[in-house]
């Protein structure tokens, strides 16, 4: 629960010859939903001496979005700070990281498919610490951080299995990194850690229990290939079941949030009757009757 309680302070910092249709979506994908993450924006002088300056002393930013047109206008700003997102309004991205001389993963274009996308995509790699946070955020990326979440563990377990345990020793260690990537993708979704998580932390265990049978079942009489084969079948397990996870927690966060949804209409008519006053869906039903009453 600590790492959902993480803050984040972001700046978008906008160049002015930047599109303006960019700049608006950029601001309105990267408003947050609470107070935990700080988003500041800047328009930057042109003044490359000005601007370096200003970059430089923003130390404490935990990420940086800089919104330009094209970016060669940026050269005199480089090398740019760690954790930091160019977006370029009128070049595709492979060529405003040429010109950079960045990851074209540090790069986002319109012209280059979603910018919805892009963006999380990067917020997702560039601040793996921040996940839960982010995701809290900026609903817009539980997607990509889960598909990162999932991912990650099928490589751990993957690796893990390789390992040449005594038989049956690596199942605890695999469950547990189950159990944990289960947890992340249920707090993505703003999921409360409670007793409903005991029937998913039980089919955790019934997975890597079949996982085992699995393997024994396939494994060659070759030790290296045996290790491949255990390692093949960890990862495709906890593939599989992460993205059961994900299917299953969507559902969950939807019935959790209607539920939330009544609860809270409820609590304000409970409210209104308490105070003498109508009820707002009577009052509603009352002007539908007598509107369609005057029609007629």
């Amino acid at each position: 629960m600590g790492a959902q309680q993480k803050t984040m302070r972001l700046t978008i910092y906008i160049d002015p010859h930047c599109s303006d249709e960019v700049v608006a979506d950029i601001c309105e994908l990267l408003r947050p939903a609470t107070s935990r993450s700080h988003v500041f924006v800047r328009v930057l002088s042109g003044q490359r001496g000005t601007d370096s300056a200003q970059l430089g002393l923003e130390k404490d930013m935990t990420a940086r979005l800089i919104l330009c047109a094209h970016a060669a206008e940026l050269a005199g700003l480089t090398p740019l700070p760690p954790k930091t997102c160019v977006v370029t309004s009128d070049e595709l991205r492979s060529e405003g990281a040429d010109s950079l001389g960045l990851s074209i993963l540090d790069v986002v274009s319109p012209l280059s498919g979603d910018l919805e996308t892009q963006v999380a995509t990067w917020l997702s790699t560039a601040l793996p610490s921040k996940h839960l946070t982010i995701a809290g955020d900026f609903p817009f990326t539980r997607a990509e951080i889960s598909r990162d979440i999932c991912s990650a563990t099928a490589r751990q377990n993957a690796m893990i299995a390789l390992v040449p345990f005594t038989r049956g020793a690596d199942m605890p260690v695999l469950v547990a990194n189950q159990t944990k990537m289960l947890f992340q993708l249920a707090l993505v979704r703003g999921l409360k850690l409670n007793t409903q998580r005991i029937p998913e932390l039980l089919a955790t265990g019934a997975v890597a229990f079949a996982g085992r049978l699995l393997a024994s079942r396939l494994t060659p009489p070759f030790a290296p290939a045996r290790w491949l084969v255990r390692g093949a079948v960890a990862f495709g397990l906890t593939t599989a079941l992460g993205q059961g996870a994900c299917l299953y927690y969507d559902k969950q966060a939807q019935k959790e949030n209607e539920r939330a949804a009544v609860e809270a209409l409820n609590a304000a008519e409970q409210h209104l009757e308490a105070a003498g006053l109508k009820n707002p869906t009577d009052v509603l039903s009352g002007l539908l009757e007598e509107g369609s009453a005057a029609q007629g």
